[in-house]
């Protein structure tokens, strides 16, 4: 029986800038508070800060300071080795720069011009995602400080190794904690993912339109391939890597039972809830599964004989038994085939980092043209700090770094995050620093107590970072307020000049990116039609098993889809940030947009369920749904085509027609919502935006 695609091509009201501001300001996660890392982060703040104030060194420890704090921001990225390494790269960066920027800093032009380079390079840096962006803001931050306070080689040199130390004991703390928090990284990872699943089968349970999981990765995850515990057997690893294996057919699984025609699917998908909850507490506690209010025989009760609740009970066992094995006798009872075989896929690190730089390399040469959005933002970006530097360089402006140093820290490569960020900014530096001047004038500037406020400001800063943008800021502007204090400044004169520059700071970032702004809506087009290539790869390995037995390949399909759910995460962010932009600016209907998205997660959800449908038993050959493969190929690549900007009349053309397709009782359900949502695509596609 035909299912026919419902596209929501209602868009949702776009909020405005000031109202997104405001939300922005008014956002308090409480899930996101990290009180623990904090303190750890606090911890390696406190140490080299009390030790040179005991010993009569502010100046150093001011340095250390600034080395530990800005360095620390980097243990809440990666997982082990991974963090570690992005840790070691800020510190070492930093250093350097705040080694070059002591000995330009007294020549203005030259400081300018390595502004202009600095900035360039961190705009460039964003290419390698989240941890290369934070080494390029980092060491950005270290030049144009240290160029505000010039020095001969020796003391730039000094700076420079205290800066290093800094950095260097909060990586010592983070790699110390390894040991004692054996897998906290895998449980909590493994744990989200399990209450993903869970989620997903309370929608099965009470939607009444069936509907794709989420396509975003669980944050973490992957690293739990790539970036294992390094003190850890290998035979314990592989218990959280069959874990996420796991999770992942139960994905597919999970999609089959959503267009499953048996009317016990909401009860099976209730009783699957309620295991996964516990499977998911369970690792994270580091104990083993118990049944909750008798879920296995619920589940048991409502699979009966239909087929695909079978399967999915049969993996939910697998997961569950896995769960079971403690952490410290994986080793014992790991098969020794399973553990050889992960030996054999090991690559020799040497190679493994030769790869990575190759692959870097040509990430970056890849950016290094007009078209390239990260190209086009650092050129920006290196523009606006460059003028701001100049601004404040030729026109002496007291404590002026804060100007170039606010411009850099605004502005981003999105319209979003520039604007609404930058005023979240200005207005945590307004209150943060009229906060750290009232304290400074009640408490008084002993240097006690500035060490006491300035660890307490670190402390909720860290926790902060993730809940909230705005207490961030004020704690952060607390702090640099009290380090400045400490290091001989008046603290009211900190405030102020941090309060009026970075309002200055703020305002160039703003004009630079409304004269020379990065639009989403071109890049929400190809990432569309990126996301139907992927599907239209998709569909070639997948239909390829189903017409040939012998070319069912597990690995190759579970690749094949996950390359089609990473497609599908970024074109619905990308879609979610041009909303956020001004209707004058959009390249595509906003309607147009969301419908393809919507046609694509309906999609996703007969391939998932069809992918299900391949691992739940061995398949006969299909030979006779050749053509039906080569039609929604030809559907999917015609959509691509509109999307980069084809004749959007040839779409129409690429209308699949259903009743040509072979009947099969076994995927009718989930070729039938592949063909419609191809169809729907199509159609959005043709008519005019």
């Amino acid at each position: 029986m035909p299912v026919t695609a419902r596209a929501d091509t209602t868009a949702p009201p776009a909020s405005t800038v000031s109202q997104q501001i405001a939300s922005s300001v008014l956002t308090f996660d409480r899930s996101r508070l990290e009180p623990l890392a904090a303190l750890r982060c606090a911890v390696g703040v406190a140490i080299p800060l009390v030790a040179a104030t005991a010993f009569g060194q502010p100046g150093a420890g001011v340095f250390i300071t600034v080395g530990s704090v800005s360095v620390g921001f980097g243990s809440f990225q990666g997982a082990y080795r991974s963090r570690a390494t992005i840790m070691l790269l800020a510190s070492v960066a930093m250093a350097v720069s705040i080694f070059v920027g002591s000995q330009t800093g007294s020549t203005p032009l030259l400081a300018i011009g390595l502004a202009a380079v600095w900035s360039c390079a961190a705009g460039l840096l964003v290419a390698f995602g989240p941890a290369g962006a934070f080494v390029g803001l980092q060491s950005t931050v270290a030049i144009l400080l240290a160029d505000a306070y010039p020095a001969d080689l020796r003391t730039a040199a000094a700076r420079a190794a205290m800066v290093v130390l800094g950095g260097l004991i909060q990586t010592i703390f983070v790699v110390g904690v390894w040991p004692l928090r054996r897998f906290h990284h895998e449980r909590h990872s493994v744990a989200l993912m399990y209450r993903d699943l869970a989620a997903y089968a309370q929608v099965i349970a009470s939607a009444v339109e069936p509907q794709a999981p989420r396509a975003a990765e669980i944050p973490g995850a992957a690293a739990v391939h790539r970036d294992p515990h390094p003190f850890a057997h290998r035979g314990e690893r592989l218990v959280f890597q069959a874990l996420l294996d796991e999770a992942d057919r139960l994905r597919a699984s999970l999609a089959a039972l959503a267009l499953s025609p048996s009317g016990t699917s909401a009860a099976v998908a209730s009783a699957a809830a309620d295991l996964f909850e516990e499977i998911a507490a369970a690792v994270e506690d580091g104990r083993e599964p118990s049944d909750p209010l008798d879920a296995w025989a619920h589940l048991e009760s409502a699979a009966g004989d239909a087929s695909i609740a079978r399967t999915l009970r049969s993996q939910l066992q697998a997961a569950w038994e896995t769960a079971r094995v403690p952490a410290a006798r994986t080793a014992r009872r790991e098969p020794a085939k399973r553990t050889e075989r992960v030996a054999e896929n090991r690559t020799p690190r040497t190679i493994r980092t030769v790869r990575t730089i190759e692959d870097s390399l040509a990430t970056l040469r890849a950016n290094l043209s007009l078209d390239s959005a990260v190209f086009r933002h650092a050129l920006r970006l290196a523009l606006a700090v460059t003028a701001a530097t100049a601004i404040y360089r030729l026109g002496q402006v007291p404590r002026g770094y804060w100007v170039p140093m606010t411009t850099l820290l605004v502005l981003k490569p999105e319209f979003r995050e520039t604007f609404v960020t930058g005023s979240a900014r200005i207005v945590g530096t307004l209150i943060g620093g009229g906060l750290a001047t009232l304290l400074t004038l009640a408490l008084g500037t002993h240097h006690s107590v500035l060490v006491t406020l300035l660890l307490i400001f670190v402390w909720l800063g860290y926790s902060l970072f993730r809940a909230s943008y705005v207490l961030f800021t004020i704690c952060f502007t607390a702090y640099v307020v009290f380090l400045l204090t400490l290091s001989g400044v008046a603290g009211a004169q900190v405030a102020e000049y941090r309060i009026l520059n970075t309002i200055a700071g703020g305002m160039i970032a703003l004009l630079v990116y409304a004269v020379w702004p990065t639009w989403e809506s071109g890049r929400a087009r190809e990432a569309l039609a990126t996301l139907i290539d992927a599907l239209a790869a998709d569909a070639r390995v997948l239909f390829g098993a189903v017409i040939d037995a012998k070319m069912w390949d597990p690995e190759r399909l579970k690749a094949s889809r996950n390359r089609a759910r990473l497609a599908r995460s970024n074109a619905e962010a990308s879609v979610e940030r041009m909303l956020a932009e001004p209707e004058t600016s959009r390249r595509i209907d906003p309607h147009v947009a969301l419908g393809v998205l919507a046609a694509a997660r309906r999609y996703a959800l007969g391939a998932l369920a069809l992918h299900a449908r391949l691992t739940e038993s061995p398949t006969h050959p299909r030979p006779e749904l050749e053509p039906l493969r080569d039609q929604i190929v030809t559907g999917l690549d015609a959509a691509g085509e509109a999307l980069r900007g084809a004749a959007l009349a040839t779409s129409h053309a690429a209308r699949l027609p259903a009743q040509s397709v072979p009947h099969d009782p076994e995927i009718d359900v989930e070729t039938d919502m592949m063909i419609d949502s191809v169809n729907t695509m199509n159609e959005l596609l043709g008519r005019p935006a």
